[in-house]
């Protein structure tokens, strides 16, 4: 026994001493003082030994709210007593009784001691009351206030010997912590007191007429107990049954943890009647989320508040803890926590314990029994039931979204038809394809807004998929909301319902409106080129065939018109494999701003060669006598210089000079090539510059599409720009910027002296 029980037990048992030598004494006392007109004999003070017995060992218990009080009958059944025993036998009949209700109520040796102390020394003052108050042997309607005064002396003193014992225990008078839980009590003595008066005036009433009447007092008393613990009994297992109906609804209508917990934490409390209720849920590494409901309102903690709750870990079955039950641990650690007793119930999900649900201060008219367990082990299995509930919806979620983060994040439009053509589903990448939002698609049968056709041109009614024999394209041709054509590449996937009819049709979508594109120029990239090396090879090989088979009949001017003819042809396919070659190093990535590139010197060869190819073609250049130094690749700038001196030549007239200008910029070094041809429309001046790109009309002419679009690669590798504007007398501009790689030289030659090359000069 430790130090603190010591120090509380010693002072209650001296008070119980002292209380039970009050006794004696008062006993004593009685026993000359106390002389009834007519005292009964000893038969008759065995039957109200009996009739105490009852009155204390069968109570009546009643509920308000949550306090539960007893009607205790000893002081309707001590009038009769005080009325007719005498005083040598008031006080052993009083203890006698008590006594023995106390060892049928199994009552610790020191309660024993304290009830019939109590009752003894109450009943010897109520006795002393009544003796100096009654008017001699007259009858008991002329002393009822006399025993009136009486009883209600039997009621101060036992509260007042009450109050000393709760001192000592609580170091409160009336053992309370609140003004409601004193009202209560005293609510509940002013019931018991009444209750007193008015039995106990009529047993005197009985007992002045014949003492034997008192036999008849004993069947309704104990009709009177055992009726209020079989009320008792049915309203438990009514209220019980009626929570756990209510815990089963309130588990089944949501699946959202947050509402549902503080409503069944409510109904588990009212139906068990407890002051408290909490649901605590394992987490990993020793974490607690804890619903707790208490009179004071729901709270929502994420850790156990006291030790109690840390120690449930242990407590695997449903389980009573109290005063007499429950292991020692518990008993203690709920003692620490407040709390005066709780039942314990495990939940279990696949055999792993995942919380308890703990009823805590039963304040019913019985205390926890264990037929309660049943309900209470079922409540907590529809507990379990919807934590695994959640548990699975709350996966399922988390497997939405991540499907729903790959459905959104994916560029592949995916849409779904139900079989009546509505459009149940339209993910971002379907509304980023066609430039309709899902808002507008979903829940509608608009499929057809997008007017859908097949490669060979037909309309095609998806929203008929359902009812379509044939099947579904691969590929489709749409138009978006802007109003361009769009081609798909198209998979189907038909969902039957479970009857097997045409439920939803899932469709995966993928722009291949650039693939097709690409195709087509690759198609006539290979017809281009091979057109391309089949003119200058036929022509040199012609003139070659001619050269040797007939060069003694041919003349001198004869001989070099075909010599420049083969010449023209070969430097027409060195150029065609030099941007084939380029293009695949733009492809690769290459870029290069490593060197120092004369581009005037550059400019000054490409002229020449141009010169020496067409020597019929007025070439007019300036700027190309002084070095001008920029940051390339030389043979970049060369072929850039090539491409766009070869095009002017090409797409303009003969009889029209092309001029070619190098000049400084501010950091920059230009190249401007203007020809006098038909132009380019103001719409093409980016279009042109892109792969295969061919303007209408320029078919007359021979030549790839790729020689504009390998320029800008190039200067854009060479960190350059390259554009195009009208030529305001007619013809196009085509502008060449690179980064200058040193100061301009003074003695550079003006850029606006032009000189005019003819021929190419040996």
């Amino acid at each position: 026994m430790t130090g603190d029980c010591m120090r509380t037990e010693w002072p209650i048992r001296a008070y119980v001493a002292g209380l039970v030598a009050l006794a004696v004494g008062a006993g004593l006392w009685v026993s000359h003082a106390v002389h009834p007109p007519h005292a009964v004999g000893w038969q008759v003070s065995l039957l109200l030994v009996v009739l105490l017995v009852e009155a204390e060992a069968l109570q009546v218990r009643y509920q308000r709210g949550e306090h539960v009080d007893s009607l205790n009958l000893v002081e309707a059944a001590l009038a009769p007593a005080l009325w007719g025993v005498s005083g040598r036998w008031l006080a052993p009949t009083v203890a006698l009784a008590l006594l023995i209700a106390a060892t049928y109520r199994t009552n610790a040796v020191e309660k024993a001691l304290f009830n019939a102390a109590q009752w003894t020394v109450a009943a010897c003052a109520g006795a002393l009351v009544l003796q100096a108050l009654r008017h001699g042997d007259q009858g008991i309607a002329s002393n009822v206030l006399a025993l009136v005064a009486a009883i209600i002396t039997v009621s101060l003193v036992n509260q007042l010997a009450m109050a000393g014992v709760m001192l000592l225990v609580t170091g409160q008078a009336f053992g309370t912590s609140s003004p409601g839980d004193t009202r209560a009590m005293l609510a509940g003595r002013l019931v018991s007191i009444v209750t007193a008066l008015t039995y106990g005036v009529v047993l005197t009433a009985a007992f002045a007429w014949s003492p034997w009447i008192l036999v008849a007092a004993v069947i309704p008393q104990a009709l009177l107990h055992w009726a209020s613990r079989g009320y008792a009994a049915a309203r438990i297992d009514q209220t019980r049954l009626a929570g756990l109906q209510q815990a089963t609804h309130v588990l089944a209508a949501t699946l959202n943890p947050a509402a549902a917990y503080p409503e069944l934490l409510r109904t588990v409390r009212t139906a068990f009647e407890v002051r408290a209720a909490d649901l605590a849920l394992f987490r990993d590494l020793g974490h607690y989320e804890l619903h707790r409901l208490t009179r004071e309102g729901y709270q929502h903690l994420d850790e156990a508040p006291d030790e109690f709750l840390a120690l449930l870990h242990d407590v695997a079955v449903p389980t009573r803890v109290g005063p007499q039950h429950g292991d020692e641990l518990l008993r203690e650690a709920l003692q620490t926590a407040g709390r005066q007793d709780a039942i314990v119930l495990p939940l279990h999900s696949e055999g792993r314990l995942v919380g308890q649900l703990c009823l805590y201060d039963r304040t019913g008219m019985v205390a926890f029994e264990d037929g309660e367990l049943a309900v209470a082990s079922a409540i907590a299995a529809e507990v379990v039931g919807f934590l695994d509930r959640t548990a699975l919806v709350e996966s399922l979620r988390d497997e939405r979204r991540k499907l729903a983060d790959i459905i959104g994040s994916t560029s592949d439009g995916i849409l779904t038809l139900a079989a009546d053509g509505t459009i149940d589903s339209w993910n971002t990448g379907m509304a980023a394809i066609t430039g309709y939002p899902a808002g507008d698609m979903v829940g509608t049968a608009h499929f057809g807004q997008l007017r859908p056709r097949d490669a060979a041109g037909n309309d095609l009614y998806l929203e008929h998929w359902a009812s379509r024999d044939s099947a579904l394209p691969t590929e489709m041709q749409v138009i978006t909301a802007a109003g361009e054509t769009v081609w798909l590449s198209c998979s189907y996937t038909a969902v039957p319902t479970s009857d097997g009819r045409p439920g939803t049709c899932i469709i995966v979508a993928r722009n291949v409106t650039q693939l097709r594109d690409l195709e087509r120029l690759k198609d006539d990239f290979v017809a281009v080129v091979s057109h391309e090396l089949r003119t200058p090879l036929s022509s040199i090989k012609g003139w070659t065939n001619t050269l040797i088979t007939r060069r003694e009949r041919m003349t001198a001017e004869q001989q070099a018109d075909g010599l420049q003819a083969i010449s023209r042809q070969a430097h027409r396919l060195e150029q065609l494999v030099l941007n084939i070659l380029e293009a695949s190093r733009i492809e690769a990535g290459m870029r290069g701003v490593d060197e120092t590139v004369d581009v005037s010197h550059v400019v000054r060869k490409v002229v020449e060669d141009v010169t020496a190819l067409f020597p019929s073609r007025l070439i007019r250049a300036a700027g190309i006598d002084a070095p001008t130094l920029a940051l390339g690749q030389h043979v970049w700038v060369e072929r850039s210089v090539a491409n766009l001196l070869f095009n002017a030549v090409k797409y303009s007239p003969e009889d029209q000079p092309v001029e070619v200008q190098v000049d400084w910029v501010g950091t920059e070094v230009s190249i401007v090539v203007t020809d006098r041809g038909t132009g380019i429309p103001q719409d093409a001046t980016e279009r042109i510059f892109q792969r295969f790109e061919r303007l209408p009309g320029a078919q007359t002419q021979t030549g790839t599409g790729l020689g504009l679009y390998i320029t800008r690669q190039l200067v854009g590798a060479m960190n350059g720009t390259v554009d195009v504007h009208p030529n305001p007398v007619g013809g196009s501009v085509f502008t060449l910027r690179l980064q200058a790689a040193a100061l301009r030289v003074p003695e550079q030659m003006r850029a606006d002296t032009w000189t005019s090359r003819l021929r190419l000069v040996d």
